[in-house]
């Protein structure tokens, strides 16, 4: 029923209008999961250990989900995007870990690529699962800020790698990615904020440059990249936990790494 002021062009307050919304399109945001869910059965994950990655999924998409619906409808469902993108990540991550073990016949280099590759498709699904699968401006955010974070991820298993690359240490490992992901996505972001601030220092020359906007711009930048930074160390934290006590995780994640984990303890001690 309208309810709004049509500038007299039309009855405030006209006749209910029917508008049927196929069930299939609320269905369609779980397209994502028949990404993962058919991962669970692979030879090399038919064992509970393997399934256990569904407890880092679910203990991040039940809290989120539940956030995400509460201050939709409390604040407008713009903010859904933001929460769409969260929500989202963790099948990512999902999906990497369950195909971690072909990863680890590849090469250092092509196992990098592929954990991206796999992150990029989840990504791409799942935008276009937001987006009714159509690629509009929500589910193009939602595919940035997700890339963005893929990005943060694959920096942090990269540097982790590198820093562990003479003995694996599974507890040195987490250590690494909990510093470098996070670190990676704030600095992503601060250099976002110092790239539009430039532009807009640029454009406004001509007539004078806001200098209190400026400095309101990228002391905002980087508080916001400081939250961020810590949001998404708390969504890592489960992961890193899952292959901390997982030996089929962390041996695959070893195997990543190019060294074998059985031979390693999760941390290292002093005798």
């Amino acid at each position: 029923m309208a309810l709004y002021d049509l500038d007299g062009v039309g009855p405030q307050e006209g006749e209910p209008v029917a508008f049927h919304w196929p069930l299939y399109l609320n269905l369609i945001v779980f397209v994502p999961w028949l990404l993962v869910i058919p991962l669970l059965f692979r030879p090399a994950n038919l064992n509970r250990h393997a399934w256990l990655v569904l407890a880092p999924v679910i203990v991040l998409q039940v809290p989120l989900g539940l956030l995400g619906w509460a201050v939709s409808n409390a604040i407008g469902g713009e903010v859904a995007v933001f929460f769409e993108m969260l929500l989202l990540f963790p099948l990512g991550l999902a999906a990497v870990f369950l195909l971690a073990d072909l990863l680890g016949t590849f090469l250092r280099v092509g196992a990098f690529l592929g954990a991206a590759c796999i992150l990029a498709v989840v990504g791409i699904v799942g935008a276009a699962g937001f987006g009714t699968l159509n690629f509009d401006t929500a589910a193009l955010t939602i595919l940035i800020g997700y890339l963005a974070m893929s990005v943060a991820v694959l920096a942090g298993f990269l540097f982790a790698g590198v820093l562990c690359r003479k003995q694996f240490r599974a507890g040195m490992c987490a250590l690494w990615m909990l510093l470098f992901g996070p670190g990676t996505l704030a600095a992503l972001i601060v250099c976002l904020v110092v790239a539009v601030v430039i532009v807009q220092a640029v454009m406004m020359g001509a007539m004078g440059t806001d200098a209190l906007f400026m400095f309101s711009a990228l002391v905002g930048g980087v508080v916001g990249a400081v939250f961020a930074a810590f949001v998404f160390a708390a969504m890592l934290t489960p992961f890193v936990l899952l292959f901390l006590g997982s030996p089929v995780y962390r041996e695959r994640l070893a195997a990543v790494y190019g060294q074998d984990a059985t031979a390693q303890p999760v941390l290292e001690t002093q005798e």
